[in-house]
């Protein structure tokens, strides 16, 4: 069931039963889903929706069979997502209904009372809030996803300078302006969309990854829909810096945690899973993005800097910093070749320190700064 959504945020990251995930990865999950599964979604909701009308109609058991046929199909729907594994809850109403339906047909099949009345009330109660629970869902999907896929269309890609500041002054401008207000009016769903989100709200200290001895206070929620923690995780991706853009080969959305006007995707294409939308972008352009917009690209200069700098402060030869050169190269061919490799993992890969370690180079810290003055 999906009554209670508990999670923690962070200062970059959101974690959802006790898995972390990077601010703005969950509403790129959801915007992704498209037009045609949830469509399936919605009509499996709607053919369940009849068939409960149909049993208040009839008190014919058979129907509220259909009903829950239906619902159990749609979860497994919405369980092809992580994001609804991993908020779904261990008890399962449908599931837990499914025996005493068949108490309930035996009833009307042999004349006798299987289900005392009272029984009867509370677990058609109970059926009806999680009906209401899976359809609300459905319409959370809607309307944030139209909503945040109108303003990544026409506010954040127009962005000139990709910064948390813009972020926000182009989401006030899409809440306020009479135009996006328009936009929002004309979204279907609508009424599911909400700007007041109760919440029970604790602070609690943690560790931001199990064994690091390090610390952060992290604000921890528990919500009663799916558009307050989606609300949350895109709004707080704006403020740490993170951006939605919407690939141009394979037309979906991804998550940048650095500000570049990056066209392409580091995931596999979904024509072609050989090679990621980058690369192919790469083939039918003729062209390679700007490096200013290329995030690989620019850990790689920066790497470059770090290396350098080594040399001057007398840390590394030239010589070995030639050979870093060489295997920062490498594990840049190699992120550029792999779509399962992140940005965030290559990033780390070119750490000083690993590329030493993978070397087998130790480098010489000396101590930087200006020497002490003769008293």
């Amino acid at each position: 069931m999906y009554r209670t959504i508990l999670f923690y945020v962070g200062k970059k990251n959101i974690i959802l039963n006790e898995q972390a995930f990077t601010l703005g990865q969950l509403t790129a999950e959801i915007l992704n889903i498209t037009p045609r599964k949830f469509q399936r979604m919605r009509v499996v909701c709607f053919h369940a929706e009849d068939e409960i009308n149909r049993y208040i109609q009839t008190k014919d058991a058979d129907h509220w069979c259909k009903a829950n046929l239906f619902l159990l199909l749609l979860d497994r729907q919405l369980r092809e997502y992580q994001l609804f594994r991993l908020i779904k809850d261990q008890r399962c109403v449908l599931s837990e209904t499914e025996p005493f339906l068949n108490r309930l047909l035996q009833q009307t099949l042999e004349g006798f009372d299987a289900v005392p009345p009272e029984e009867l009330e509370q677990t058609w109660n109970d059926y009806l809030d999680t009906f209401n629970i899976y359809n609300n869902i459905l319409g959370n999907i809607a309307s944030f996803g139209n909503m945040i896929q109108n303003f990544v269309r026409h506010y954040l890609s127009r962005l000139k300078k990709l910064t948390p500041e813009n972020y926000a002054a182009a989401l006030y401008d899409y809440l306020e302006d009479a135009t996006a207000a328009q936009i929002i009016v004309d979204t279907p769903a609508q009424n599911y969309f909400s700007n007041v989100d109760p919440v029970m709200l604790r602070f609690i200290p943690r560790e931001t990854d199990p064994g690091t001895d390090e610390y952060q206070i992290y604000e921890y929620y528990e919500a009663y829909n799916l558009q307050t923690l989606l609300k949350m995780d895109f709004y707080r991706a704006l403020g740490a810096g993170h951006v939605i853009r919407r690939c141009e080969c394979c037309r979906r959305y991804f998550l940048l945690t650095k500000g570049y006007h990056t066209k392409y995707c580091d995931h596999p294409n979904p024509n072609n899973p050989k090679y990621t939308c980058a690369q192919l972008g790469y083939r039918q352009t003729g062209m390679k993005e700007a490096a200013k917009d290329d995030p690989k690209k620019q850990a790689l200069l920066r790497c470059y800097q770090r290396l350098n700098k080594d040399v001057s402060r007398g840390n590394l030869t030239s010589e070995q910093r030639d050979v870093l050169y060489d295997k920062a190269e490498d594990l840049h061919h190699g992120a550029r070749l792999n779509p399962e490799i992140t940005f965030e993992a290559f990033d780390r890969s070119l750490a000083t320190d690993h590329l030493c370690q993978l070397c087998n180079i130790t480098r010489t810290l000396k101590k930087a700064g200006r020497p002490r003055k003769n008293s």
